[in-house]
């Protein structure tokens, strides 16, 4: 004889209901996810102020090896529901706490001559948050196919005017012990250029690092854009007067910037943003193919009007595919720069010592503008005469700032 058939009660049958409606929202959040992911990526993770990676395109080769199955993974961490937005409030709470923790020790007064590990991050001298430095036997074949595709590029165009402008940072240099890996000189002793034709941003210690970029972000702070500024127009012209800022002033609000967003430490390490007024001459600006009020925000933000957080590349300008300053002047030359983020604070310091400027970042240009970046039709048709390379030492690795015929 069996048992007797056990009633389900109904605390029961509502406790699968929960769980059955559980399971599909996980689902549904999945495939929206997925959904996104494949048909309507977003274009940029605002979280840590990079491009966002999206779906890579497959090949037996990058299946093999691996390198297309981290893509996938790395495009759906970008791009799912909601994933910045639990990743900020992750990182803000757990590094929060953390600091919290440790927070007496972080407040003694000592010198922090040293590298710390805190956080998942990298800091020195107590809280400038820095990057682990580059190995120069590791980067040479990067640098050297880099440097090789410049020199192809240099010698293909004698007629324009090429000039090379490195930035370095704590990458290049061991804090503790003074040790440079040579990146900079390797680059002047094998750059098909004249020595008067390559400037370095020299970073000698940590004092130069302090003094010239933000402690929470990768950039130059005002003092290291405007030298930097200097630096490159002295470079390509020794006889130019350079513009100088009116006044300074501090952001009301405080700063926590990219190298705390990738650490999980936004809003738990913060500056000071301080920043140059200048007087810059009349100029129409181009974003994308779109007429701009400005290039950044400079101005709301000192006015308390900006509704953005405040970012380096919301205050100074975005990474757009191409900007392009027209200041009107037709006897002066057009300047085609090819660079990335660190150039966005000199762009319009640079442009008003020409007739127009265009400013090209080839990671976003084909995207941006709807169409492939082709250096000898841009530079016929712009009517440039003189070109300006410049970065930091990601983009003498990078061959994504390779431009092509």
């Amino acid at each position: 004889m069996g048992l007797p058939a056990m009633k389900t009660s109904k605390s029961q049958r509502l406790c699968r209901i929960l769980d059955i409606g559980f399971i599909v929202i996980i689902l549904a959040f999945l495939a929206i996810g997925a959904v996104k992911t494949c048909f309507y990526p977003k274009e940029n993770n605002t979280y840590e102020n990079r491009t966002a990676n999206q779906l890579p395109s497959f090949s037996v080769e990058k299946a093999l090896d691996g390198t297309f199955q981290d893509d996938v993974e790395s495009a759906f961490s970008d791009q799912v529901f909601l994933a910045q937005t639990m990743e900020s409030c992750y990182h803000f709470g757990n590094r929060s706490l953390q600091r919290t923790m440790i927070s007496s020790v972080l407040d003694e007064d000592r010198d922090w001559d040293r590298y710390v590990r805190m956080f998942g991050a990298l800091t020195y001298g107590g809280s400038h948050l820095v990057f682990e430095v580059y190995d120069f036997d590791n980067c040479k074949k990067d640098m050297d196919s880099r440097i090789r595709h410049l020199n192809q590029l240099i010698a293909s165009y004698p007629e324009l005017d090429f000039y090379a402008y490195y930035i370095e940072k704590e990458t290049d240099l061991n804090l503790e012990t003074g040790k440079k890996e040579g990146f900079s000189d390797y680059l002047r002793e094998n750059l098909d250029l004249p020595a008067e034709k390559i400037g370095v941003f020299a970073v000698g210690d940590f004092a130069d690092l302090e003094k010239n970029f933000y402690r929470t972000d990768h950039h130059w702070n005002c003092d290291g854009s405007y030298r930097g500024y200097t630096d490159v127009l002295a470079l390509m012209d020794p006889d130019a007067e350079p513009l100088c800022p009116r006044a300074e002033t501090m952001l009301p609000c405080s700063f926590s910037g990219a190298k705390a967003s990738t650490t999980g430490a936004n809003g738990v390490f913060t500056e000071n943003f301080k920043v140059y007024l200048y007087d810059y001459p009349s100029m129409d600006i181009t974003i994308d193919g779109n007429e701009a009020a400005d290039y950044g925000n400079q101005e709301a933000y000192l006015t308390g009007s900006a509704t953005d957080d405040l970012t380096y590349g919301n205050f100074y300008g975005p990474d757009a595919g191409e900007v392009i300053f027209d200041t009107c002047r037709p006897e002066k030359e057009n300047i085609l720069i090819l660079g990335e983020s660190y150039d966005n604070a000199i762009l319009k310091l640079l442009a008003g010592h020409f007739n127009r400027t265009y400013s090209v970042d080839l990671r976003n240009y084909e995207r941006e503008c709807g169409e492939p970046f082709h250096f000898a039709a841009y530079v016929r048709d712009h009517e440039i005469t003189k070109v300006l390379l410049i970065g930091n030492i990601d983009y003498y690795l990078s061959d994504c700032f390779n431009a092509r015929d």
